[in-house]
């Protein structure tokens, strides 16, 4: 074992052993994953304020979570305080009682362009002119 990690140490690599198998992370994506505990990182799960059934998770080039009825997911390019969503997918189930605001919300995330994290811990996703287009909470 210790010549596999003295190996993974020069790759730049990280190894994370547990009872049953080992894991292999790039240095970066540890990094990455530590940066998720801040208090001031968008890498995690986030609750849209007033509706807690609508999730948002933030991962490297990924967001993912539940508009309410339906699971969805979206590749996105995050830079510094800018943020795009790509096509957003999502199951289909009905559900008559949203009234279609869980494809609004699915629309909605289209027209961000970019991100804050306020001094009280919300996350503001904001649209072309920096107006507030939804709010989310930890």
């Amino acid at each position: 074992m210790n010549s596999i990690l003295n190996i993974c140490v020069l790759l730049g690599l990280v190894v994370i052993a547990t009872a049953s198998d080992i894991e292999l992370i790039q240095y970066s994506d540890l990094r990455l994953r530590n940066a998720a505990v801040s208090e001031t990182s968008l890498f995690r799960t986030w609750v849209l304020q007033g509706k807690p059934e609508v999730t948002i998770t933030f991962e490297q080039k990924q967001a993912y979570g539940s508009d309410g009825c339906n699971r969805y997911s979206s590749p996105v390019t995050i830079k510094e305080k800018s943020l795009k969503f790509g096509a957003v997918m999502a199951t289909r189930a009905a559900c008559e009682q949203l009234k279609g605001s869980d494809a609004a919300f699915r629309r909605t995330l289209i027209s961000v362009e970019s991100y804050r994290i306020t001094e009280k811990g919300l996350l503001e996703l904001l649209g072309e002119s920096g107006q507030v287009l939804l709010t989310f909470h930890r």
